[in-house]
């Protein structure tokens, strides 16, 4: 089994945009076998694939074709999942099973909020960091559920891996829910273009190995693309 995955915040790019444009563009030519892409439409992703899009309602205003968390693969999706657990924030979810020739992989696909959701803005009901910890305590017990199945978990982790600039109980969180049950991120201390740390990572767990290949820049010339930089990466099982 060897899979190209990508995964990148789109920042909302409207798909019909030039910088929609350019952001699919740069998406297909990746070639890749599964891309998760965060804040973005179905129209922004090739053509020809198979989708699952997160739930709609994130607790912000709704707006249409607008997701979270929206996964495609050239190959198909057996196990698809828009939900993930009642114990997750809504709407930042999207999971699916590739049953491919020899392997079976799970992928998740997660948008974790970031530090100010819902605090003064959306509903105003959170503290600081409240819903980010909700998420990677749901997210945690759902990986427990998953353990026997290589999976991939991959999408915007709002943090960076190792910690940077997050308070240490934020990223003792990480660490417990998600790096602490066997899963690597094979992002960690991958630097964007301009020297800081990534805040998309691609994590696999332990019968799967890889390595980021390319990245999907913020700027391409004078436009703007997004506030994240993407990855690219390489995964295969590993050999016995």
């Amino acid at each position: 089994m060897n899979l190209t995955v990508v995964t990148w915040n789109l920042e909302w790019a409207p798909a019909q945009s030039a910088r929609g444009r350019e952001m699919r563009e740069r998406l297909a030519a990746c070639n890749a076998d599964v891309i998760c892409v965060t804040e973005g439409h179905a129209e922004n992703l090739p053509k020809g694939g198979d989708i699952i899009e997160s739930e709609a309602d994130y607790g912000y205003p709704l707006r249409e074709g607008r997701r979270k968390v929206i996964l495609w693969t050239r190959h198909a999706w057996d196990r698809r999942d828009s939900t993930g657990s009642k114990h997750l924030p809504p709407g930042r979810f999207a999971a699916g099973t590739l049953s491919l020739e020899r392997a079976e992989v799970r992928i998740v696909g997660v948008c974790i909020p970031w530090s100010a959701a819902h605090v003064s803005t959306g509903r105003r009901d959170r503290t600081r960091w409240q819903d980010h910890l909700d998420y990677l305590d749901g997210l945690g017990a759902y990986l427990a559920d998953e353990a026997e199945t290589d999976t991939i978990v991959l999408g915007d982790f709002n943090q960076a891996i190792p910690r940077f600039r997050q308070p240490v109980h934020v990223a003792q969180s990480l660490e417990t829910n998600i790096l602490s049950r066997g899963l690597t991120p094979i992002s960690r201390d991958t630097l964007c273009e301009k020297g800081l740390p990534l805040i998309d990572h691609i994590c696999v767990s332990a019968g799967l190995t890889g390595q980021v290949s390319a990245q999907l820049p913020k700027q391409s010339g004078s436009m703007r693309l997004s506030d994240h930089t993407g990855i690219v990466a390489r995964i295969s099982q590993k050999t016995s």
